[in-house]
């Protein structure tokens, strides 16, 4: 299918065809035979938050160096059903070629569906009168629209720009990725943003939980099986690496594999196919691996329980998802991002945001988001204060230190989960801080991870009397 217009046409604005592509679809676009925007529709400025004066005259690569115009040029061919990632939204477009006396001058580019879940309620209302073949398609785009894409990780920490930087560096390529964070962290939001960095069209993201699998079942749901490989195998069975074609498998929470199914899994890295149990046919593995774990692989290795050479051959890129605890900075923004998503009706005073700073988070980012949507029903239309906070998160003295292995006496650690403000807990975990840092200013910054102009400012709102010969040792 193509187009046919003359040069003349798509180059005049406020025609039939600008309220043809502002009314018919959700966004649309026209580039000239050099690639370059003639024209963009009110939706697809609203689409990629941009100005008109931004798009026209710019080339396609400028706005989208991974989008199909260019095959589409060249072949004259159009391509329908398209996945692409417009910023940071997963969009269904078509491309058409515009063609004059047998020659392409251009493309028209539509996005049929902005939001995929129109098309998700469309289908599912068609599920209910006509035969699976809707459900099957159904099933497609809803793995698809639930899939993360890089921008879903929530921060603006260095720490988290250069792991993103990282990330998408890494999903140029398709060699195996191995995640590593404690959880809460956001390690299937990656997994996922890997996936969704490469998306082309409408591709599998297999996604299977270790942990959740006895290991005998666990096989079996990777490679699949054959008919009669097993008691109760009365049909075969598709795998999930075999489900995955063209797509990416999610194998979290690797570490807990059993050793003789890692041995499978090298050999499946290694040799890039396997067969179905009880067939004797090898199947090419056609799909992206990526694994995750919350916990230390090298130990693991060394205690003889995870693999050594799986290891080394997972962790060809290896991505380590920092704790919350070391990008505290980003609590103001997940915060609102919760509030934003959830419409919660609750807003945070600066002492509040100041006393979720202090906590040390140990279930990190999805602990932060259920106190954020706890404190949405506890205080709805309020302003959570200090005390709301410290009802839900005080009984864990890891509020007032900020790792496990603090130097901190068990009696003071007492006298600062005495009392029900936050001011009080603050002075007395800056004088215990001070004492445990003999008073020397930058250490106990340093400590309390603020910086020594905020601790000065602290000290003298709490009236913290300093020793005069003490003081002076700042450095």
């Amino acid at each position: 299918m193509y187009f046919d217009f003359t040069l003349e046409e798509i180059n005049t604005r406020n025609g039939i065809l600008d309220k043809l592509l502002d009314t018919a679809f959700d966004a649309a676009v026209i580039i000239d035979e050099n690639g370059h925007f003639i024209h963009c529709s009110r939706g697809s400025l609203e689409l990629t938050n941009l100005k008109r004066e931004e798009v026209i005259g710019q080339h396609y690569s400028c706005i989208d160096a991974k989008s199909p115009f260019e095959s589409v040029l060249n072949t004259g061919k159009h391509q329908t059903g398209v996945m692409v990632v417009i910023n940071g939204r997963k969009c269904m477009t078509n491309l058409f070629p515009i063609i004059s006396d047998g020659k392409v001058i251009g493309v028209i580019g539509v996005v049929l569906f902005r939001n995929l879940n129109n098309l998700k309620n469309i289908l599912a209302n068609m599920t209910k009168s006509t035969e699976s073949q809707f459900k099957d398609i159904y099933d497609v785009l809803a793995r698809v629209d639930s899939n993360y894409t890089f921008n879903d990780y929530i921060g603006k920490s260095s720490v988290v720009k250069n792991m993103l930087e990282e990330c998408r560096m890494a999903s140029k390529t398709l060699y195996p990725v191995l995640i590593i964070g404690e959880t809460g962290t956001g390690k299937e939001i990656l997994a996922s943003g890997f996936h969704s960095e490469n998306m082309k069209a409408v591709t599998p993201f297999v996604k299977i939980n270790c942990t959740a699998i006895p290991d005998d079942l666990l096989e079996s749901e990777l490679f699949g099986y054959e008919k009669g490989a097993f008691t109760g195998a009365v049909a075969a069975k598709k795998g999930k690496f075999e489900l995955a074609a063209g797509g990416t498998v999610l194998l979290d929470e690797i570490g807990d594999m059993n050793l003789r199914l890692q041995s499978k899994l090298l050999r499946v890295l290694e040799e890039k196919e396997y067969e179905r149990i009880g067939g004797n046919k090898l199947l090419p593995l056609n799909a992206r691996i990526i694994a995750s774990t919350n916990r230390n692989l090298k130990e693991l290795c060394g205690q003889g329980k995870f693999r050594q050479d799986l290891y080394y051959r997972l962790n060809t890129i290896e991505i380590k998802v920092p704790p919350l605890r070391a990008r505290k900075e980003d609590i103001p923004i997940l915060v609102k991002h919760f509030i934003d998503k959830g419409q919660l009706n609750i807003s945070f005073s600066d002492e509040s945001l100041e006393t979720l700073y202090q906590y040390n988070w140990p279930g990190n980012v999805r602990e932060l988001r259920n106190v954020v949507n706890r404190l949405s029903v506890n205080y709805n239309n309020k302003q959570v204060s200090p005390d709301n906070i410290l009802r839900i998160i005080e009984p864990d003295l890891n509020l007032y230190h900020h790792n496990s292995d603090s130097t901190f006496p068990q009696n003071k650690l007492n006298q600062m989960a005495i009392g029900s403000s936050f001011e009080a807990h603050e002075k007395q975990l800056i004088i215990n801080t001070l004492e445990n840092c003999s008073y020397n200013i930058s250490s106990a910054a340093k400590e309390l991870k603020i910086c020594r102009s905020t601790l000065y400012n602290k000290i003298k709102r709490y009236g913290i009397t300093l020793d005069k010969a003490v003081k002076v040792r700042e450095n």
